[in-house]
């Protein structure tokens, strides 16, 4: 705007406090060929700005100030600016070529792309497989609001897979995550499912009941009344910890106290703490919560991000030690006290008794047929079933037509839609759902999680 308010021939001194515009702005030029342009962010508006300026014989002068240093008029700026993120008058700006080397311009339903081209295609193709699993039961209600800050569970993927996977403690933990991301973690509705003559009477091993061991259950069965208090104690210890490592230093430590009690209250009986279990034992931290602590310890959006990927992380370490592992220890004992052994739980048949999956004998004279002897073969098709989906408990809120199980191409055609949709968003507006990872080069460098905590020996985490 102020650059197409000024007279011709002046010289214009604009102060913003992004360091990437300034950036762009000064290294674009009309001596740029086409393929640089193409490979230029944000293509529209900057040649928009490189031809007033050129055309109108201005001298722009950019001047870097610190964000929320005090500034008047940059203060101003950030305030406007939060007014039109939550305004529904958005400004488009068709395309018109106004330079000699670059006349055309790739576009998406009559939508210029401003994106790079390459960038773009990469984009849209992962946003299907992203959409696509949007759709899974497990993930279904997760996405329909805007109530996870999704961007700390991608962050916690990205320290445990690729190039930062260095140690398998860090691939255990990935493999860990993901089940309980997706709820896949083996209790005792899933087993039914896939082993119903195996694990038909099975109900909660914990409790001792014949109670339904569904996710639900399973994160709230505490029979003796002291396993919740031992995560919430310890976990509490280590999220101070965290949080004086990372806050700012005017933060002082009785300012610390009453931000854990209002993150996670005081017992593990209270309201808050079972909120926030309910969410961090699916890998997941709330909008609300990790506002709560960005804006009290004064830490800046990524310095934040990666915070709250620590406390997910510390908490899952927690819940697998003190609360899965000792539960998979009741429930290796009830499979040996029903006669259930490995070679029985492979076996993709289903028998009537554990007596007729009993090994058969070995004769050296009778000739073996060369197979593997961990893959059985199957007897009865009808009894194989393929959970291509995990189906989870079914929510009274939910619309009655959403209650069926959503197959494979049920899922792909409402990915398909919703692909569509964020597309088009993206190439109008540059925007993208938050369930969808878009972690930049230098957002990935800041928020790497050091290696001291897979170091650290098990007995500092767990007493």
């Amino acid at each position: 705007m102020a650059l197409l308010t000024a007279p011709e021939d002046v010289a214009i001194e604009i102060h913003t406090d992004s360091l990437a515009a300034i950036q762009l702005v000064n290294k674009c030029n009309s001596c740029y060929s086409s393929k640089k342009w193409l490979k230029t962010s944000n293509l529209v508006w900057i040649v928009c700005i490189e031809t007033i300026i050129r055309e109108k014989g201005l001298k722009l002068n950019l001047v870097k100030v610190q964000g929320h240093s005090g500034d008047t008029f940059n203060d101003l700026a950030d305030d406007y600016a939060k007014l039109g993120g939550n305004s529904n008058n958005i400004l488009d700006i068709g395309f018109v070529s106004a330079n000699s080397k670059f006349s055309f311009l790739p576009h998406f339903r009559q939508i210029p792309i401003e994106q790079k081209i390459r960038k773009f295609t990469l984009t849209t193709l992962k946003a299907f497989n992203c959409a696509e699993w949007t759709r899974l039961q497990s993930q279904r209600s997760n996405t329909s609001s805007h109530r996870f800050n999704w961007s700390s569970s991608w962050i916690l993927f990205k320290n445990l897979i690729g190039f930062r996977c260095d140690r398998v403690k860090k691939n255990v933990d990935w493999a860990f995550l993901f089940k309980i991301f997706h709820k896949a973690l083996p209790l005792g509705h899933l087993l039914k499912l896939r082993r119903p003559d195996l694990y038909d009477r099975m109900g909660c091993i914990e409790c001792g009941t014949f109670a339904e061991e569904t996710w639900e259950h399973f994160i709230s069965c505490d029979p003796h009344g002291d396993i919740w208090n031992n995560v919430h104690k310890l976990f509490t210890t280590e999220l101070r910890e965290i949080f004086k490592k990372h806050a700012h230093k005017d933060i002082t430590d009785p300012q610390i106290d009453r931000l854990l009690v209002s993150l996670v209250g005081t017992t593990a009986d209270s309201t808050l703490f079972h909120l926030f279990k309910q969410h961090a034992c699916e890998g997941k931290i709330t909008s609300h919560f990790s506002v709560t602590i960005r804006n009290h310890l004064r830490l800046s959006p990524a310095i934040g991000v990666k915070v709250d990927a620590l406390i997910l992380l510390t908490f899952l370490h927690l819940f697998k030690s003190l609360v899965w592992i000792p539960r998979c220890v009741l429930q290796v004992a009830w499979e040996e006290r029903k006669g259930i052994n490995q070679r029985m739980k492979l076996s993709r048949s289903w028998c009537s008794s554990p007596e007729q999956n009993a090994m058969p004998p070995y004769s050296i004279n009778t000739p073996q047929p060369l197979h593997n002897p961990l893959i059985q073969p199957v007897t009865n098709e009808d009894h194989v079933q393929v959970l291509d989906d995990i189906p989870t408990h079914i929510n009274e809120d939910e619309p009655i037509n959403n209650l069926g199980r959503h197959d494979k191409m049920t899922r792909r055609m409402e990915a398909a839609k919703m692909t569509w949709s964020a597309i088009t968003n993206y190439a109008r507006h540059n925007y993208f759902d938050t369930w969808i990872p878009r972690l930049t080069k230098y957002f990935n460098k800041v928020t790497k999680i050091g290696d001291d905590i897979w170091d650290m020996p098990v007995s500092d985490n767990v007493q």
